[in-house]
């Protein structure tokens, strides 16, 4: 061991600012001394995380980050050299650190990842040998759990990169760095720009910190320009998110795993978004690349609109949106009926042939679930629920003549800063019957009889048939797997929402006994 110990020397390859004594561990130059003062780590950053020191040379980070408290540390380079000297150096020491060779297309996310990754003078020598910065940070953003350090030059006057001149300014530069990082980092911090290389012409390295990941947002990688903002609007378990960008604030939205918009052909769901006016009640999506939706590599799919509410809303109240109250419901799915009444006999066809119809609910469950206050209204719709589903099987016939919304409630209207209302969340998009649309706001209005008998007049003038007992079963098995799936998934204001609800279905009672 000593005469290993004698014998180290840091190798000719070692950069300048990667000099130090493998005896002491101490920087043995000025610049590696200034490096370390500049970085301004300290073991708050450092204590007991995982480390991935991505292109490690002679290791002085890797040793500087276990000196701060690591408790593990995986050190990669491609240099032979280099990584002989460093596993000596480990060895003589006992460090807490793997040294391998590894270059950074070969790093495996689920084996690799670490708490805090180092990429220290190594990208734009990647985007050299042939990558990019937009693949080379969504790999770095997966392979960091909190903390990612990047030093990098500047831009392409640097002169290591100048000389070869085959690195070329729109791939490689300050605003296109921070942009991708700001896609999976909440956080991403210019440091500092380091002076430890003395004064070269042309030469400006920074050291940029990127922390707080971001939720994964996939179809940010079909989105140009786009930056994601703090800002959650998600009402139920669909991921819901505000980015910027310069046509405007977008609303990126993961549609459910249910929807029908995850299973329809492209040409059909072209149809159906054709449908929609761009200034229209129900805002369609915009195009990401050739498709109004993206799919992920795990089957998850997103789509992307114009903002439609009141941006001043999320400065003032942050993450809360002026939304109408009930008494529009009933308006808006007679303008929403107005919208797919004018579906295509082969769109129409199509949704039909999708429809699927649950033939049972757990309707014990729902009553278990029913909050106290409003278990004796419960009991008194509970007969009539039960009597939809000895109903059910004679109606499934009548189910898929119209393109129907299928939640047309508060929480998925929205007013701009105009005062319009706009009626967003297409997940629920079906087949139903002409009149389900109307009967469904209702009930989540809790509307009235007299109010279900006006909309019905206004609605019937325009269709070819009037509303039938098909249409108010259909609504009311909509309504009570929607009870089943907010049962499940407990909210705030479920109290004040079932109640609604319930006052709603006992209103559609009383239409269904005159109906009869």
């Amino acid at each position: 061991m000593k005469s290993l110990k004698a014998s180290l020397r840091i190798p000719f390859e070692a950069c300048a600012y990667e000099e130090y004594d493998p005896v002491s561990l101490i920087p043995s130059n000025t610049a590696t001394a200034v490096r370390m003062l500049e970085l301004d780590w300290d073991a708050d950053q450092f204590f007991k995380k995982t480390v991935l020191d991505i292109g490690c040379n002679t290791g002085a980070l890797s040793v500087y980050a276990s000196r701060l408290g690591a408790s593990k540390i995986q050190a990669i380079d491609v240099q032979d050299s280099l990584l002989e000297f460093f596993k000596n150096v480990v060895e003589i020491h006992t460090l807490n650190i793997i040294v391998q060779k590894k270059n950074f297309n070969d790093l495996v996310v689920e084996e690799d990842a670490a708490d805090v990754v180092l990429m220290m003078e190594v990208m734009h020598w990647l985007v050299d040998q042939g990558g990019n910065v937009v693949s080379i940070i969504k790999k770095l953003s997966e392979l960091t759990n909190e903390t990612l350090y990047l030093e990098t030059p500047w831009d392409i006057s640097e002169p290591s990169i100048a000389k070869k001149n085959i690195i070329k300014a729109e791939n490689y530069n300050p605003e296109l760095i921070i942009s991708e990082l700001s896609k999976y980092f909440h956080d991403v911090k210019i440091c500092r720009f380091m002076t430890y290389f003395g004064r070269m012409k042309n030469s400006k390295r920074v050291l940029i910190k990127a922390y707080n990941k971001r939720l994964p947002l996939p179809v940010l990688e079909k989105m140009k320009d786009v930056f994601p903002l703090n800002i959650d609007l998600s009402v139920g378990s669909n991921t819901v998110t505000l980015v910027t960008s310069p046509d405007g604030p977008l609303v990126v939205k993961k549609i459910a795993n249910y929807s029908l918009l995850t299973r329809i052909s492209e040409s059909v769901l072209n149809e159906f978004i054709g449908m929609l006016p761009s200034d229209g009640l129900i805002p369609p999506p915009i195009l990401l690349g050739d498709s109004y939706r993206y799919e992920t590599n795990i089957g998850e799919f997103f789509m992307a609109y114009q903002f439609r509410g009141n941006i001043n809303d999320l400065v003032i109240k942050s993450n809360e949106i002026s939304r109408p109250d009930n008494h529009y419901l009933l308006n808006l799915a007679l303008e929403s009926r107005k919208i797919f009444r004018h579906a295509s006999p082969t769109l129409l066809r199509y949704f039909s042939e999708q429809f699927e119809q649950k033939t049972s609910r757990n309707i014990k469950f729902i009553k278990d679930k029913i909050p106290k206050k409003l278990i004796r209204k419960f009991l008194k719709v509970l007969p009539f629920m039960e009597q939809v589903y000895l109903e059910l099987p004679l109606c499934l016939s009548s189910f898929s003549e119209a393109i129907i919304h299928g939640d047309i409630q508060v929480g998925n209207l929205i007013y701009d800063s105009d005062q319009r209302i706009s009626l967003i969340d297409l997940d629920n998009i079906k087949a139903g019957t002409i009149y389900s649309d109307l009967l469904i706001a209702g009930i989540f209005a809790g509307a009235n009889l007299e109010g279900f008998r006006n909309a019905i007049k206004i609605q019937s003038a325009d269709e070819l048939r009037m509303l039938n007992i098909a249409d108010i079963i259909f609504s009311v098995d909509h309504i009570i797997g929607w009870l089943e799936a907010i049962s499940s998934n407990a909210q705030p204001d479920a109290e004040i929402v079932i109640n609604r609800v319930l006052n709603g279905l006992l209103a559609i009672k009383d239409l269904y006994d005159e109906t009869r």
